[in-house]
């Protein structure tokens, strides 16, 4: 019973509760005095964890004569206890996300390695992005086809799908002048440079300025700093404004 009461505590119910509920799964409908001899919880402790258990819907009451029993609801009742768990933190994370991105002028720069250390970056950057905001990309042909098989067509869909202001430049070549051609399909904008420098991705976006090369092994910096993001997004539009529409 240990080790499931530990397993219950991992969904939801503090220790005692676990206790309670894995006792009644053991042993059925059950007095209180029972419970509080199977477990080692004191009675009184009992009828709190009762109570609780009752409010959660894992618990309910029989009277046999005039003995009052406690049995316990099917084990699937978990699955409810967590629907309304995820209801409570989606109304709960506008507000700690408003929290996160409060934090001024504070400044800090993560470094992350590989092909999901790169992905897991892009994936917090796309989830973190709200419909309208600037998602500025200087790329040259990325090789995610190679690196991670199907990712890259998955993250450009959800990507459309938020609305955003995404803006392109590829260097010139014909992965460029395709993605330019179906650039409307997927809400972004594209413009082709005659040439890039560098074979790396930089992605700047209001809470970071993100880039990594596709070399192995994969490496990349996230920098969050006010003053460096919004002098980045400030370049990127006038580099944007100075090139014509190919």
């Amino acid at each position: 019973m240990k080790k499931l009461s530990s397993e219950l505590e991992n969904i939801g119910l503090d220790e005692k509760e676990s206790r309670v509920y894995a006792a009644l799964l053991e042993l059925g409908s059950s007095t209180a005095l029972a419970i509080a001899r199977h477990t080692g919880v004191k009675r009184p402790t009992v009828y709190y964890c009762i109570d609780v258990l009752k409010k959660k819907g894992l618990v309910y009451e029989e009277m046999l004569g005039l003995k009052k029993r406690f049995a316990p609801a099917h084990p699937d009742q978990f699955d409810a206890i967590i629907d309304d768990q995820k209801r409570k933190f989606a109304s709960l994370l506008p507000r700690l996300t408003a929290l996160y991105h409060l934090r001024g002028d504070s400044s800090l720069i993560k470094y992350f390695e590989g092909v999901q250390g790169a992905i897991g970056m892009h994936e917090l950057t796309l989830k973190e992005l709200q419909s309208g905001d600037p998602y500025y990309v200087i790329a040259h042909n990325p090789n995610w086809d190679n690196l991670a098989p199907g990712w890259i067509d998955d993250f450009v869909t959800r990507r459309a799908k938020r609305k955003l202001d995404t803006r392109i430049l590829y260097p010139d070549s014909a992965f460029a002048r395709r993605a330019k051609e179906t650039a409307a399909a997927y809400n972004q904008k594209v413009k082709i440079v005659t040439s890039m420098p560098t074979e790396s991705v930089v992605v700047i976006c209001p809470q970071r300025y993100v880039t990594h090369g596709f070399e192995s092994p994969i490496r990349g910096v996230s920098i969050e700093n006010k003053s460096i993001v919004e002098t980045q997004l400030g370049i990127f539009r006038m580099l944007w404004d100075a090139l014509p529409e190919n």
